[in-house]
Protein backbone atom coordinates (compact mmCIF):
# COMPACT_ATOMS: atom_id res chain seq x y z
CA UNK A 1 0.00 0.00 0.00
CA UNK A 2 1.19 3.59 -1.01
CA UNK A 3 1.72 5.78 2.24
CA UNK A 4 2.34 8.70 -0.06
CA UNK A 5 2.32 12.10 2.12
CA UNK A 6 1.07 15.61 0.82
CA UNK A 7 4.98 16.97 1.89
CA UNK A 8 3.48 19.17 4.65
CA UNK A 9 2.74 16.48 6.81
CA UNK A 10 -0.76 16.01 6.65
CA UNK A 11 -2.88 12.75 6.25
CA UNK A 12 -6.22 11.72 5.32
CA UNK A 13 -8.22 9.40 7.56
CA UNK A 14 -11.63 8.58 6.93
CA UNK A 15 -13.77 7.89 9.94
CA UNK A 16 -17.49 6.85 10.20
CA UNK A 17 -18.99 10.01 11.64
CA UNK A 18 -21.93 7.59 12.85
CA UNK A 19 -19.42 5.98 15.43
CA UNK A 20 -20.59 7.38 19.46
CA UNK A 21 -18.57 4.95 21.74
CA UNK A 22 -17.92 7.38 24.03
CA UNK A 23 -15.51 4.63 25.93
CA UNK A 24 -13.07 4.96 22.43
CA UNK A 25 -11.25 8.20 21.74
CA UNK A 26 -13.18 8.21 18.02
CA UNK A 27 -16.23 7.76 19.24
CA UNK A 28 -15.65 10.63 21.76
CA UNK A 29 -14.82 13.02 18.85
CA UNK A 30 -17.33 11.71 16.93
CA UNK A 31 -19.39 12.59 19.29
CA UNK A 32 -18.13 16.07 20.35
CA UNK A 33 -18.19 17.09 16.47
CA UNK A 34 -21.67 16.37 16.22
CA UNK A 35 -22.53 18.54 19.49
CA UNK A 36 -24.20 21.78 19.14
CA UNK A 37 -23.66 23.56 22.54
CA UNK A 38 -19.92 22.96 24.25
CA UNK A 39 -21.30 22.14 27.50
CA UNK A 40 -21.93 18.68 25.91
CA UNK A 41 -18.72 17.81 24.76
CA UNK A 42 -16.55 14.99 26.15
CA UNK A 43 -13.25 16.50 25.57
CA UNK A 44 -12.18 19.87 27.54
CA UNK A 45 -9.81 21.30 25.16
CA UNK A 46 -12.27 21.06 22.09
CA UNK A 47 -15.04 22.09 24.76
CA UNK A 48 -13.24 25.55 25.51
CA UNK A 49 -12.45 26.36 21.89
CA UNK A 50 -15.91 26.00 20.73
CA UNK A 51 -16.83 27.57 23.86
CA UNK A 52 -14.44 30.71 22.36
CA UNK A 53 -15.98 31.03 18.96
CA UNK A 54 -19.37 30.46 19.36
CA UNK A 55 -19.77 32.59 22.88
CA UNK A 56 -17.46 35.29 22.91
CA UNK A 57 -17.38 37.97 21.00
CA UNK A 58 -13.66 37.91 20.37
CA UNK A 59 -14.03 34.01 19.00
CA UNK A 60 -17.27 35.52 16.64
CA UNK A 61 -15.15 38.18 15.20
CA UNK A 62 -12.94 35.38 14.06
CA UNK A 63 -15.02 33.16 12.84
CA UNK A 64 -17.00 36.14 10.80
CA UNK A 65 -13.57 37.09 8.95
CA UNK A 66 -12.79 32.99 8.16
CA UNK A 67 -16.05 32.85 6.81
CA UNK A 68 -16.08 36.65 5.01
CA UNK A 69 -12.53 34.93 4.12
CA UNK A 70 -13.91 31.32 2.59
CA UNK A 71 -16.86 33.55 0.42
CA UNK A 72 -14.39 36.16 -1.29
CA UNK A 73 -12.33 32.88 -2.01
CA UNK A 74 -15.60 30.96 -3.52
CA UNK A 75 -16.56 34.37 -5.34
CA UNK A 76 -12.85 34.24 -6.88
CA UNK A 77 -12.91 31.52 -7.89
CA UNK A 78 -16.63 31.91 -9.79
CA UNK A 79 -15.13 34.48 -11.35
CA UNK A 80 -12.21 32.68 -12.80
CA UNK A 81 -14.40 30.03 -14.02
CA UNK A 82 -16.97 32.54 -15.84
CA UNK A 83 -13.89 34.19 -17.25
CA UNK A 84 -12.38 30.63 -18.71
CA UNK A 85 -15.66 30.27 -19.69
CA UNK A 86 -15.95 33.37 -21.53
CA UNK A 87 -12.57 32.75 -23.02
CA UNK A 88 -13.64 29.44 -24.87
CA UNK A 89 -16.33 31.42 -26.59
CA UNK A 90 -13.76 34.00 -28.09
CA UNK A 91 -15.10 37.01 -25.76
CA UNK A 92 -12.78 40.12 -25.80
CA UNK A 93 -10.72 39.84 -22.90
CA UNK A 94 -11.46 43.40 -21.91
CA UNK A 95 -15.17 42.72 -22.21
CA UNK A 96 -14.64 39.71 -19.87
CA UNK A 97 -12.86 41.60 -17.08
CA UNK A 98 -15.77 44.22 -17.53
CA UNK A 99 -18.42 41.74 -16.76
CA UNK A 100 -16.43 39.62 -14.03
CA UNK A 101 -14.68 42.11 -12.27
CA UNK A 102 -11.44 40.54 -12.85
CA UNK A 103 -8.86 43.15 -13.41
CA UNK A 104 -7.71 42.83 -17.61
CA UNK A 105 -4.08 41.41 -16.18
CA UNK A 106 -5.75 38.65 -14.83
CA UNK A 107 -8.12 37.89 -17.39
CA UNK A 108 -5.11 38.35 -19.95
CA UNK A 109 -3.14 35.40 -17.62
CA UNK A 110 -6.08 33.59 -18.15
CA UNK A 111 -5.83 33.72 -21.64
CA UNK A 112 -2.51 33.23 -21.73
CA UNK A 113 -2.55 29.87 -19.42
CA UNK A 114 -5.16 28.84 -21.82
CA UNK A 115 -2.88 29.08 -25.16
CA UNK A 116 -0.06 27.67 -24.05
Amino acid sequence: MDHALFGDGAHILYVNGEYRNLEHPVGSLMHDFNCKDAKDMVNPLLAEEVRYLKETEGGRSQMSRILEEMRNEVAEKEKVSTALKMLAKDYETKEIAEITGLSLEEVRKLADNQKG
